[in-house]
C-alpha cells in the first residue's frame, strides 16, 4: 500500500514535469512521552519533540552495584538548523509578484527566479529527515513510475481533450489540501524555531495542551525500582502555540489562494508549491544509487516522449490551475504565466537527498570519521559532501541548459533530459575521482542507522 500510494504521489507531481518556462509565443519527527522536569528542561506538556529527547537510565551490574549512562537521541527541527535557507526560498515567491521583477521582457528576472528557487528547495529539502516507517522506493516501484505517470497524465489529458468532465477544481481542491497539511508542518518548525519561549508556552497547562499531547498530558518522572529508569523528556518541543498557530496561517494562504483571481493568487500558489516539494522529498525515499537512477531515467524517457512526441505534456500543464508548478508572470495575455513544473524539482532532488547518505556512509574528508562513528550509538549521519555538491551543481546545470534550449527554440522543454543526465553524470565522475564506483553501486542506505 505505502508503495502504490508513493507512485500515486510521483504520478500527480510528474504530470507536469517537463513543461517548464514555457515562453510566450514569441517566445523525525517521533512523538515522545512529554514530562514536567524542573530546570534546563522546563515544562513541556503538551509539546511533540522535535530537536531531541534526553533519557536518563542506569543499568545494572550483573553483581551488586549499578552506573548510570545517559543517552541522547536527536531529531532535528531542519527549519531551525537551516531558517536562513528557508526563508530565502519562501521570501524568493514574493519577487514575482513585484512590478520591477515582472516587467514586460524581464526574461532575466524570470530564469533567475526558476532556478534559485528548485536549487534552493532541493538543498533546504535534502536535510529534512527520512520518515520513520517508510521503507522507500522499491526498485519495482521505481521501474513503475514512468508507466504510473503516464497513465494519469494521459487520463487528465482525455478529460480535457474528449469530454465536457473537467477535473481542474477536483485536482487542484486535493492538490491545495496536500499543500495545507505541508504548510502546517513546517510553519509549526518555524514557530518553533523564532517565538520566544514564553509565547510558545503560552498555551501549556491547559486542557487544549493536554488534548494534544500524545500521553495525555501527563508529567512526571517514572521509576521503576531497580533499574531506576526515568521516562524521556522531550526539550526545543512543537506545542499547542506552534502546532495551531501554523495551521490558522496555512488555512489563511489556501483561503486567499481560493479567494483571488489566478492572476492575482500565483504567489501563494507558488508558497504552497514550495512547501509540497519541501514535505515531498522525504516520502521519495531513495535507499541505493541503482534504485535512484533507474527512477530518474525512467522518467527522463516519460518526460521526453510526452513533450516531444505529443501535445499531452503541454496541454495538461498549461490548463490545468493548481499549485504543482512555480509561476512567474508574462506580459502575453493569452499565455500569462512562464511555468516551471514541480515535479522536475522534487524528482531530482530525491535523488540529490540520497547523495547525502551516500557522502555520510563513505566518509569522505572532513565528515564524521569512521571511528567516530563506530563509538556512537548510530552511524554515519547523512553529509553535505562531495558527491550531494556535485549532484546539486549538475542540478543546476541541467537546469540552466535547459533555459537556454528555452530560450533557443521558443518552446516548452522536457526539464529532466538536461537535467537527469548532468546529476547522474556529476555523481558518477567523482566515484571515478575518488576510486568508489564500486562502493558507489553498492551502496544502500539504512535509514535506522542513519539516524532518520
Amino acid at each position: 500500500m505505502k508503495a502504490a500510494a508513493l507512485l500515486v504521489g510521483v504520478a500527480c507531481l510528474s504530470w507536469n514535469a517537463s513543461a517548464f518556462v514555457v515562453r510566450p509565443p514569441l517566445p523525525k519527527v517521533r512523538l515522545v512521552s512529554q514530562q514536567q522536569q524542573e530546570g534546563a528542561w522546563g515544562q513541556n506538556v503538551g509539546r511533540r519533540g522535535v530537536v531531541q529527547v534526553a533519557s536518563s537510565r542506569s543499568s545494572s551490574s550483573s553483581s551488586s552495584s549499578s552506573s548510570s549512562s545517559e543517552s541522547t537521541t536527536t531529531t532535528t527541527n531542519s527549519v531551525q538548523e537551516n531558517l536562513p535557507l528557508y526563508a530565502t526560498v519562501v521570501a524568493l515567491q514574493a519577487l514575482p509578484a513585484l512590478p520591477t521583477f515582472s516587467a514586460e521582457g524581464n526574461r532575466v528576472a524570470c530564469l533567475a527566479f526558476f532556478w534559485t528557487t528548485a536549487v534552493l528547495a532541493i538543498a533546504a529539502g535534502a536535510q529534512r529527515p527520512r520518515l520513520d516507517g517508510n521503507p522507500g522506493l522499491s526498485s519495482t516501484s521505481a521501474l513503475l513510475a514512468p508507466v504510473i505517470s503516464s497513465v494519469s497524465l494521459f487520463g487528465l489529458y482525455t478529460l480535457l481533450k474528449y469530454t465536457d468532465f473537467d477535473p481542474t477544481l477536483i485536482y487542484r481542491v486535493a492538490v491545495t489540501g496536500l499543500g495545507l497539511v505541508a504548510l502546517q508542518e513546517l510553519g509549526a518548525e518555524a514557530l518553533g524555531a523564532v517565538l520566544p519561549p514564553p509565547a510558545k508556552a503560552a498555551l501549556d497547562g491547559t486542557p487544549l495542551a493536554r488534548f494534544l499531547s500524545p500521553d495525555g498530558g501527563g508529567g512526571g518522572d517514572s521509576a521503576d525500582g531497580d533499574n531506576n529508569r526515568r521516562a524521556p523528556v522531550a526539550t526545543n518541543v512543537l506545542g499547542p502555540v506552534e502546532e495551531l498557530g501554523a495551521l490558522a496561517l496555512g488555512a489563511a494562504i489556501v483561503v486567499a489562494y481560493f479567494a483571488l483571481p489566478v492572476s492575482q493568487s500565483f504567489a501563494l500558489a507558488n508558497v504552497i508549491g514550495v512547501a509540497i516539494a519541501l514535505s515531498t522529498l522525504p516520502l521519495l525515499d531513495l535507499r541505493t544509487f541503482v534504485i535512484g537512477a533507474s527512477f530518474l531515467l525512467g522518467l527522463l524517457c516519460y518526460d521526453f516522449f510526452w513533450v516531444f512526441r505529443s501535445d499531452v505534456m503541454m496541454t495538461v500543464a498549461t490548463t490545468i490551475e493548481a499549485p504543482v508548478k512555480f509561476e512567474f508572470p508574462t506580459a502575453d495575455p493569452t499565455r500569462p504565466f512562464s511555468i516551471l513544473g514541480l515535479g522536475d524539482v522534487v524528482i531530482p532532488g530525491s535523488f540529490v537527498a540520497l547523495m547525502r547518505d551516500v557522502d555520510g556512509q563513505l566518509a569522505p574528508e572532513g565528515s564524521p570519521s569512521q571511528a567516530e562513528a563506530s563509538s556512537s550509538s548510530s552511524s554515519l549521519a547523512a553529509w553535505n559532501g562531495p558527491y550531494f555538491s556535485t549532484a546539486l551543481a549538475g542540478y543546476g546545470l541541467g537546469l540552466g541548459l535547459t533555459f537556454v534550449a528555452n530560450e533557443v527554440t521558443k518552446a516548452g522543454q522536457p526539464a529532466l533530459v538536461y537535467i537527469v543526465p548532468l546529476v547522474l553524470g556529476s555523481v558518477l565522475l567523482t566515484a571515478a575521482r575518488r576510486g568508489e564506483v564500486g562502493e558507489l553501486f553498492a551502496f544502500e542506505a539504512t535509514r535506522d542507522d542513519l539516524g532518520a
